[in-house]
């Protein structure tokens, strides 16, 4: 192969699409499973549903999708490879998604910097002010391992996010097959692991009374799992939307065993914001003249399932009201006070990246459970305002990607309308958690990368067809 031939390598030829290479894959991967199966019956069973997810996958996607596939089916997969502990009873879990995090990344730098054509990142100029915050509160870090580690998370999801962006296979409908694939099967691992092998969160000894019951599965908490739920509910309800019969039920079935799923975690700002994102995925992703009959049709069944079948909805929702007789949303107070006092004390610099645990009232929380106040107090005022700027692009861009495309009748509005909602999701419950800020939310963190590249994908691809339209007509 010649220099020139080199240097336009593409990643059609990285990752073969050919029969015999997917055969050969299959039988790999099925003597794979009864390898691990030796050792042992939980752990065997873990790997045989991960790899049957990933043959699956292999057959469904390629090339650069597939390895993204392959990245997000280790971190819903629950295979725990190994724990570090970070800061005091917090720990994190390594498992076969953080490796190939890492191994995505090195490979995004290897290969995409020099060989892939560039593709347009929207939302370069405030991530990079975020991060440049990230840098200069290490000059103030009270604890600097863990501020570098959190700007490691940080860099490695940004390249992720860059290599799902500049791969020249990514369309905005594969990349929506893949989320939604993704989703299908954290959604069915959850409720397997609720009814097989229970779980229940380990949290202090003072917050026992208060967090008895509540139910986690990969993630660091019910909260943290509540909130990718919300994320994910928009891209299962355009399915229900778009595809056809039979499918259709069965994407149904999906989205009432999210509903199950995010029901057992008793999240109230969970549940709210998904209560929220529905309604809008409702509102956007129908015609004009059904969207009252459907979104008052949709609140009326949320509303009688959380009266009738999950009444513990209701109850817990309500609870907010004798907020002073809940341990819970009174710490929420506490924590918000404790970092617009750091804030205060801290304009410029912030306390660290990942240094909010160890403020004085931090309550053994590493986060001020609301994303932009834990940003401003451990980045400061650059980097709370970089996270504003953030969020006002992702809906500024998108509102206008949906107005375009609806007034072309277009299908990409669809997609455009089902990422607005998942970002109002995002936002109202980062209000009252910040998962994408503590630093044991690895897991969490990368959904964030996710939904920020399908947004990015989804506005760069119909700014494309926009440019292609205008040059064809001059």
């Amino acid at each position: 192969m010649s220099e020139q031939e080199i240097q336009r390598l593409s990643l059609k030829q990285i990752f073969s699409d050919d029969p015999l290479t997917k055969i050969v894959g299959l039988v790999l991967s099925v003597l794979t499973v009864f390898l691990m199966l030796i050792f042992g019956f939980k752990v065997g069973v873990k790997i045989v549903l991960f790899v049957w997810a990933a043959l699956l996958g292999y057959l469904f996607f390629n090339r650069a999708l597939f390895l993204t596939f392959l990245t997000f089916l280790g971190i819903v997969s629950g295979i725990l490879l190994f724990k570090f502990p970070l800061i005091s009873h917090l720990y994190v879990n390594v498992g076969p998604g953080e490796i190939m995090v890492v191994f995505t990344a090195l490979f995004f730098i290897a290969l995409c910097i020099a060989r892939v054509e560039v593709s347009q990142d929207p939302y370069k100029l405030p991530l990079l002010v975020i991060f440049i915050a990230s840098l200069i509160s290490l000059t103030t870090s009270m604890n600097v391992t863990v501020s570098l580690f959190m700007l490691a998370v940080m860099v490695l999801g940004y390249a992720l996010y860059r290599w799902m962006i500049r791969a020249r296979d990514t369309s905005v409908e594969r990349v929506f097959n893949m989320a939604f694939f993704i989703a299908s099967i954290f959604v069915l691992l959850c409720v397997m692991h609720y009814f097989f092998s229970p779980y229940k969160v380990e949290v202090m000894e003072k917050y026992k009374s208060v967090f008895a019951g509540r139910y986690t599965f990969i993630l660091a908490g019910p909260n943290s799992m509540a909130g990718v739920i919300a994320m994910l509910f928009p891209i299962i309800l355009l399915f229900v939307r778009v595809k056809p019969y039979p499918h259709r039920i069965l994407w149904g079935v999906i989205g009432f065993l999210a509903v199950f799923v995010l029901y057992i975690t008793a999240s109230r700002n969970g549940y709210v914001a998904s209560a929220l994102t529905i309604l809008a995925s409702v509102y956007f992703i129908t015609t004009g003249k059904y969207r009252v009959v459907g979104v008052l049709g949709v609140l009326a069944v949320m509303l009688f399932l959380s009266i009738v079948i999950f009444p513990g909805i209701i109850s817990r929702v309500t609870t907010i009201f004798r907020y002073e007789l809940d341990i819970s949303a009174l710490s929420r107070f506490i924590l918000w006070q404790q970092a617009l006092t750091s804030f205060k004390d801290n304009i410029m610099t912030g306390v660290g990246v990942g240094s909010f645990f160890y403020l004085p009232m931090s309550l053994n929380m590493s986060i001020a459970h609301n994303q932009l106040l834990n940003m401003l107090a451990e980045t400061g005022i650059i980097g709370g305002l970089g996270y504003i700027i953030l969020i006002y692009l992702i809906f500024r861009t998108l509102i206008r990607t949906y107005v375009k495309e609806r007034k072309r009748n277009s299908m990409k509005s669809m997609y455009a309308g089902s990422l607005i909602a998942s970002w109002i999701g995002f936002v109202f419950h980062n209000i009252f958690d910040g998962i994408w800020a503590a630093p044991h939310h690895t897991k969490e963190a990368m959904f964030f990368w996710l939904l920020l590249a399908l947004t990015a994908i989804c506005v760069r691809e119909v700014d494309d067809k926009n440019v292609a339209i205008a040059e064809n007509i001059s």
